[in-house]
């Protein structure tokens, strides 16, 4: 499973099973649910000689990554002062 937050589908053994809008309007028989999976940082490389005007490419390692970018998926990468980083590519090690 990938980080973020993802709302469960019910399903049985003949499928997806439909939940009509007005159920979940009047929150009669289903509570809206959200799953959050976090993200783990385990390492990051290199930690020093980063150039504080950018240009540097990091290497972020950890779980609940994004196997690849392809599928949709989106990371935001930040520093605590705020500076955003560019991803260049996500791999499955």
């Amino acid at each position: 499973m990938v980080a973020g937050q993802w709302s469960p589908d019910l399903t049985d053994i003949s499928g997806l099973i439909p939940v009509a809008d007005s159920v979940r309007r009047n929150r009669r028989f289903l509570t809206p649910a959200l799953i959050t999976v976090p993200l783990v940082v385990t390492n990051v490389s290199p930690n020093t000689g980063v150039n504080p005007n950018g240009g540097s490419k990091l290497t972020i390692v950890g779980e609940k990554f994004p196997t690849s970018l392809k599928d949709g998926s989106v990371v935001d990468i930040s520093f605590t002062d705020g500076d955003k980083c560019t991803l260049h590519s996500a791999a499955s090690t």
